[in-house]
Order: structure tokens, then sequence, then C-alpha cells
């Protein structure tokens, strides 16, 4: 077990024995705000006992944390860093409350030097990452992931996340497998399941498509996790096997619930046996003459401009040449009026 590991457990067990003697002080059971409330009051009267308990502002500013109340706990966190400047768990929570609370800077800069204390703090890297892909530094979040995967090759969902990055990326082959690799080491990662069945139904890549390793893993994942759009992607898996049946089945159901337009349109193409590529090929389609329409709307438009110009120019220059030939010469005598 890590140094940092045996100090976050040490502090987990002074933070639970803290709770606990401050609910020994209440005589009836309280509901959790209540118990919440017990708690940081005692730890608040531990605090007024000996300002410099650096665990009692850490278990507080925990129990801050753990219940949304992130102004408080970045505080606390902040004093206990002012009594253990060395203690990179402080760091850490409060990297978290800041994170939580939108200050994305804020966190990486807790989170970093959470690192400098302790570069083998994997959930460090990992929440940093997370920040890093939300500011569009992708190319940083994919590092600290590959850093937690050499720390820790067992971390499902490191892999899972750097296989989101690759997909956006256009690495569909490394992405799906690091999506492999996720659910090989957490059986119930269903993301992963889910984005590998959309690889193997229609990747751009011809190669990696599969329909019924796509089922399989639509299947994988609607089993693990019964949302909306993993019962979408089960039906249009069902629409490319050509078992249309069993795909306007499933999206049927789900229009009922959920009256989003693709779910509706997608619903008509099954009715009209239409299955979900061919759908994607002919919006592609549309796209593409949009597309060709707009620039030949750019081009005529700049023919009309260019035209437009050169008319002006022949205009100025004939009205020049005009003005020059009625020019008087200089000697000659304008009579008066």
């Amino acid at each position: 077990m890590r140094a940092s590991e045996k100090i976050l457990k040490a502090k987990q067990k002074k933070y639970l024995a803290l709770c606990i003697l401050g609910l020994l002080f209440s005589s009836t059971f309280l509901h959790a705000d209540e118990e919440m409330e017990s708690s940081i009051d005692y730890l608040t009267r531990a605090i007024v006992v000996d300002p410099k308990d650096t665990d009692a502002y850490f278990s507080r500013g925990y129990s801050y944390l753990t219940h949304g109340d992130y102004d408080k706990a970045i505080a606390d966190f902040t004093q206990s860093i002012q009594i253990s400047p060395e203690d990179a768990l402080n760091y850490y929570f409060r990297g978290r409350a800041k994170m939580f609370k939108g200050d994305n800077r804020g966190g990486i800069e807790d989170f970093t030097k959470t690192l400098r204390i302790n570069p083998n703090h994997v959930d460090s890297l990992l929440q940093r990452a997370q920040i890093r892909k939300k500011v569009n530094e992708t190319s940083y979040a994919e590092e600290d992931l590959n850093l937690v995967i050499q720390l820790n090759p067992s971390r499902a969902s490191a892999y899972e996340f750097r296989g989101l990055i690759k997909n956006e990326k256009r690495d569909i082959e490394g992405a799906l497998n690091d999506f492999k690799r996720a659910v090989e080491l957490d059986p119930f990662a269903s993301q992963s399941f889910e984005e590998m069945a959309w690889i193997y139904l229609a990747s751009e890549e011809p190669s990696l498509r599969n329909l019924e390793l796509a089922r399989k893993c639509a299947e994988q994942a609607y089993q693990i996790e019964k949302k909306d759009e993993i019962q979408h992607l089960l039906a249009c898996t069902f629409s490319d096997e050509g078992n249309f049946e069993k795909a306007e089945q499933l999206e049927n159901d789900l229009s009922l619930r959920n009256k989003d337009p693709l779910y509706l349109q997608l619903l008509e193409n099954f009715r009209k046996k239409i299955p979900y590529t061919q759908f994607l090929k002919m919006e592609q389609q549309k796209i593409d003459d949009e597309k060709k329409r707009q620039l030949r709307e750019q081009e005529r438009r700049n023919r009309i401009w260019e035209e437009i110009v050169e008319k002006n120019k022949r205009a100025y220059h004939k009205n020049s040449s005009r003005k020059q030939n009625t020019i008087l010469p200089q000697n000659t005598l304008i009579p008066n009026g």
C-alpha cells in the first residue's frame, strides 16, 4: 500500500471516528442532513479546542465536499494546507471541490500540486485528465491517461476514457483496442460496450464493421444499463441485420416515452425497411449536396461581384477619359456671362 493511501485511510478512520462521536451527542435518530450537521458541529468544536488540528479541518472539509458545500470544503482544505503544506491529499480533495464547483483551472492546479508531492497519485492523474479534456487540452489529457495505465494497468476507466479520446481523434482502431481492454478488466463497463457497438456497426473503417459483434456489444451494454440511447443503438443493430420487426419494436417503445426527432425518424425508416447505415448514407448525401449547393452559390456570387467590379472599372476609365478630353487649353479665354 502506498504511503498516500495509508494516510488517506488513517484520515478516513479518524473522520469516521469523529463523526461517530458527534452522533453520540444525539439522543434520537437523525436524518442524513441532521447527521452531517451533528458531525460538523462536533468537528467545529474540535477545531475550537485545537485550531491546529489539521485532521479536523480535513474531516470537516471532506464532509462538506460529500454534501456539495464546495465553498466551505475549499476553505477547510485550504486551512489544512496552511497547517500541513506537504500533505498531498489536502490538495487532491480541494481540487475535487474546485472541479465540482466548475473552477477547472483551479482543479488542474491542485491536482498538479498533488502530483508534485506524490507523482504516483493515480486519482489525481485521472481527475486532471477529465478536466483537461473538458477544456480542450486533449493531448495533455491523453498523456495523463497513459501515465495512469503505466502506474496501474488494471484501471479499466483509464482505458475507457483514453478510448473516447482516440475515437474523437479518428484513431478508431486504437479506440477499439482500449474499449476491449476496458471490458476485459471490468465486465460492467457499459460505455465501452456501447462505443464498440457503434464502431462495429458504422465505422468509417469498413474492415472494422461486424454486425454480429455490434449487436452483441449493444445487448451487453443494454443488459448493464437500460438507457434510451443504448436501446436506440440496439434497434439500429437489428435494422442492419435485417430484423426490422425487432428494430421497429424497440424504436417504437422508445419513441413512446422519448419524442426525440431522430428516434421518430428512424422508427419511420425501420417501418420502410431502411437500415440505419443506409439512413446515415442518405443523410451524408444530403450534407454533401448542401455543401455543393453552397459552393455553387458562393461561386455565382463571386462571379457577380467580379462582373460588378469590372463594370465599375470600365465606367471609371471611361469617365476619366471623357474629363481629360474636355480640359481647355491654357490660353483659352472663357467669355464672361
